[in-house]
């Protein structure tokens, strides 16, 4: 190198050759941060784009510009280059202007651009070029300048395009020009993105009297313009939330003025002012001891004085209802300190105290369980202390408490090879790392008694996944382990037996070899046969010509033989193969299973062959003998029919007779409660009522016994037509109440929907409907409860009326009698009960002609409920519906008829 050159490299440098980069200055690479692989044999063009982050103008040379550190620090420096004359080598020199770094000259700049509030970003003030900035100034940018690498060095119209030549740039030039800051605030399409509002701080920064840099500081006020607008609407929702909330919520002044609140205060704060006025029994409050306490009691007036109260916990009893709150009061107080008015809400827990209830409930019923169950339920901490721990008397595992800590035990563990199971692989240990443990099986000592146990545990994560407790169950196998000894011993005398039965076994491979055939089976094969089989694979002796027969008579090809279909997969229920021997026919009966590997794949079949050639020659006489027999009973199954229908005909023809003078007894009966009723004395009125109600018993009697006679014998009439079905059972429930409020029994309707007209003959819907009422009340004492329930499913196109009681309930035993003809469920019943035993029988035959079911659910001392079901379709071919005043007046009289038997 010319030694001019090598004279002047007394500042950082670098040295060029024919373009390239030869040699780099170690001052110069801890100027920039670079190494020098970053330097070395790159062309000079790319070593100015990589310092100055842009095509360097070689008429800047000799002139301050700015090149920038590997971490991006903006350095001002003065690029002199020195040409050799000879070699045309050329050396560049880097005299930097300041010894502070920019952070150092202008500390206040750093820690705005760290805080990130704004977005800062600082550009050159000749001709804007962007050299620092923070992560919130680049966001404002559209990609792919988004980041410093990208940014840095480039000029304002360069990340801007609209920037050149806008009002924008005149303002930018003028702060240059006149070293004054400026302001503008909410200004609108100042980036590209034209639909936000900025706040727009441009501060000039002079150094040696010039004007150097200008400081941008940006912030995005978007959302403080649009605020009022915002506000508006969110005033609006709030207002809507306001009402939409649960919880109630009251705004009252000082003087207990209300001033507002949510939907559900105004009734509840003008009940509350009542009470205070006027005692109003309808309000009342509660602590949590059900102590009754007064409104003054719970410091509704701190609230008043300027304090809070939280969550006081109280039970209102509101118009019959109980309610548990939480109840919560905060001041508002104005400008000079004073209460200007207080905020109350009333939080409703009841769902969560029932919930609360009946998970202490449940709980009790878990500790229960578990110390009824027989396993060992064991619940252990992260650190492996016992949580929860059951046992059970006479378990000899839980004799030693230390079977059961695995970690810490020095009991010994094995597994069912009689290997030590190490430390680390317990069941405790594994659960306290986390594994889910199932039916894991070890061998240990108690009392020089060897003990299987079998143990599956489960580990719980808090929310954060880490184990917080795990669970434990332990069972004994030990009956279990002596069960496989005994099956082992059974096992060996399984084989004596299939050896000795009577039946043949055989056992085929995948492929069809017979690899075990006990002797009954050889025995079998070899009769009848006409030539001699080796019992080697199947459907060998069809080579040798042997021919096989359905029972029909008819030849069996190979594929059609029951082994064959048993390796195809099939499995074969009493296939019966006929043999020939000159005259006479031997008959197999076969059964075949094939069996399967875990995977689906066939593993072996099973055949099994029942000798029943003498069966078949006693079947034929059996055949024989019965069809002398079915002659005889054809004679007299007809003869019977015929008893039969005339035992039909004289019950209604005797009915009918019986119904004749019952009519005239009930109608002189209604001719002396209208007319003479007042002629006679009460005792006789007392007379006269017993006759009717059981003149109503008798005809409800005669009424059963020809509908059963009717339905029996087929000439039952059914008139459809669509019928309200909720609206007639409600008319029906409302109807008979008098009749459960004289037992003091609680009788009420439900319903999941509230129309539904289906295809019904309504007068024998009343009948069953009533007749279960009737039965309801009869057999439930007084201060029971009877529901009508009305369950629409649409899924399986059905409606179902459900009706229970708390009575006395039906034996398991009796269920299947009630709906026989006089089934009853006692017969030694009270006279508050009576009854014939034959109503549920018309019932049955009744939901069973109208294309309905019936069934009950019943348990001693807690009652039943019968439930009938109707399919959800409506008449077409008679539009007439249901008529209401036809019904009231028909309703009354059934109801008198099927209630006459119930005495109060």
């Amino acid at each position: 190198m010319d030694a001019n050159l090598i004279f002047n490299k007394i500042e950082p440098f670098i040295v060029e050759d024919k373009g390239v980069i030869t040699e780099v200055d170690y001052s110069l690479l801890q100027l920039t941060g670079y190494n020098e692989e970053d330097f070395l044999c790159k062309n000079i063009n790319e070593v100015w784009k990589l310092l100055t982050k842009t095509d360097l103008d070689v008429l800047k040379l000799n002139k301050e510009i700015i090149i920038f550190t590997k971490d991006l620090e903006a350095k001002i420096v003065t690029i002199i280059k020195c040409e050799e004359n000879f070699s045309k080598k050329v050396l560049y020199k880097f005299i930097q202007k300041y010894e502070l770094s920019f952070e150092e000259r202008h500390g206040f700049l750093e820690k705005l651009i760290i805080d990130e509030r704004f977005g800062i970003g600082i550009h050159l003030a000749q001709d804007f070029t962007l050299i620092k900035s923070n992560e919130t100034f680049l966001k404002f940018f559209e990609q792919p300048f988004r980041t410093k690498e990208m940014c840095y060095g480039k000029k304002l119209s360069d990340l801007i395009p609209s920037f050149s030549g806008s009002k924008e740039e005149t303002i930018w030039k003028g702060i240059v020009s006149s070293n004054q800051s400026c302001y503008m605030s909410e200004r609108k399409g100042l980036l590209p993105d034209n639909d936000r509002y900025w706040d727009y701080n441009i501060i000039p920064i002079s150094e040696d009297g010039e004007v150097k840099y200008v400081v941008a500081m940006i912030e995005d006020v978007t959302a403080r313009v649009s605020s009022r607008e915002h506000i508006r609407v969110k005033n609006e929702q709030l207002e809507a939330v306001f009402d939409s909330v649960e919880d109630i919520i009251i705004m009252v002044d000082k003087d207990e003025n209300y001033l507002g609140g949510n939907k559900s205060s105004k009734a509840l704060y003008d009940l509350y002012k009542r009470n205070r006025k006027l005692e109003d029994a309808r309000f009342k409050v509660y602590n949590y001891d059900r102590e009754e306490v007064s409104l003054e009691q719970l410091d509704l007036n701190l609230v008043r004085e300027g304090k809070a109260i939280k969550n006081t916990k109280i039970i209102v009893e509101l118009e019959n209802d109980i309610k548990y709150y939480e109840l919560s009061g905060n001041p508002i107080f104005d400008e000079s300190g004073n209460v200007s008015y207080g905020v109350f809400i009333l939080h409703d827990i009841t769902k969560e105290v029932i919930r609360t209830k009946v998970i202490e409930k449940q709980n009790r019923e878990l500790e229960a369980i578990i110390e009824c169950v027989d396993d060992v339920v064991t619940v252990v901490d992260k650190d492996g202390r016992y949580i929860r721990k059951s046992t059970k008397e006479g378990n000899k595992y839980v004799r030693d408490n230390q079977v059961f800590s695995h970690i810490s035990s020095n009991t010994k563990f094995y597994d069912f090879d009689g290997n030590l199971i190490p430390v680390e692989q317990l069941c405790t240990a594994r659960l306290l790392r986390g594994e889910k443990i199932k039916n894991y099986k070890s061998m240990t000592t108690v009392d020089d008694e060897e003990i299987y146990i079998s143990v599956s545990a489960i580990p719980i994560f808090d929310d954060l996944g880490q184990f917080e407790m795990g669970v434990m169950v332990t069972h004994d196998i030990s009956e279990l382990m002596q069960s496989y000894v005994k099956i082992e011993k059974q096992k060996k005398e399984l084989e004596v037996i299939i050896e000795n039965m009577r039946d043949g076994l055989t056992v085929l491979d995948k492929n069809g070899n017979v690899i075990r055939i006990n002797k009954a089976f050889t025995e079998i094969m070899k009769k009848g046969m006409t030539v001699k089989p080796t019992f080697s694979y199947v459907s060998e002796t069809m080579k040798f010509g042997q021919v096989y027969y359905n029972e029909k008579g008819e030849v069996l090809s190979k594929e059609e033989l029951p082994s064959i279909r048993v390796l195809n997969g099939e499995r074969v229920e009493q296939q019966r193969v006929m043999v020939k021997n000159g005259a006479k026919n031997y008959y197999v009966d076969f059964y075949g299973t094939p069996i399967y590997d875990k995977n689906g794949q066939l593993q072996y079949g099973i055949i099994i062959g029942h000798h029943i050639t003498e069966m078949m020659e006693k079947e034929k006489k059996i055949r024989e003998q019965q069809e002398l027999l079915y002659k005889a009973e054809k004679s007299r199954r007809e003869a019977l029919e015929k008893a039969l229908i005339m035992k039909d005909e004289f019950i209604s023809l005797i009915t009918h007779e019986f119904k004749t003078p019952l009519n005239v007894i009930y109608s002189a009966i209604q001719l002396i409660e209208h007319v003479y009723i007042k002629e006679i004395p009460e005792r006789v009125s007392n007379l006269i009522g017993n006759i009717k109600q059981n003149t109503f018993r008798q005809l409800r009697l005669v009424n059963n016994l020809l509908d059963i006679t009717r339905l029996n014998s087929g000439h039952f009439k059914i008139n459809l037509k669509n019928v309200d079905i909720v609206y007639l059972t409600g008319m029906i429930t409302d109807s008979v109440k008098l009749y459960a409020n004289q037992k003091k029994i609680n009788l009420s309707f439900n319903t999941n929907v509230k129309s539904k007209f289906i295809a019904m003959d309504d007068e024998k819907y009343e009948r069953i409907i009533l007749n279960l009422l009737s039965n309801a009340i009869k057999f439930t004492p007084e201060d029971g409860a009877i529901s009508v329930t009305i369950n629409a499913d649409n899924d399986k196109d059905r409606i179902f009326i459900i009706v229970k009681d708390t009575g006395i309930g039906i034996p398991k035993a009796k269920k299947n009698i009630i709906f026989e003809r006089f089934g009853q469920v006692d017969s030694n019943l009270s006279r508050q009960a009576e009854g014939t035993g034959i109503g549920l029988s018309l019932v049955k035959l009744l939901v069973e002609n109208l294309d309905g079911t019936i069934s009950v659910e019943s348990e001693i001392g807690a009652g039943s409920s019968f439930t009938v079901g109707f399919p959800m379709k409506e008449y077409v071919e008679n539009e007439k519906n249901y008529n209401c005043v036809d019904a009231d007046t028909r309703l009354i009289t059934a109801i008198s008829v099927e209630f006459s038997d119930i005495y109060f």
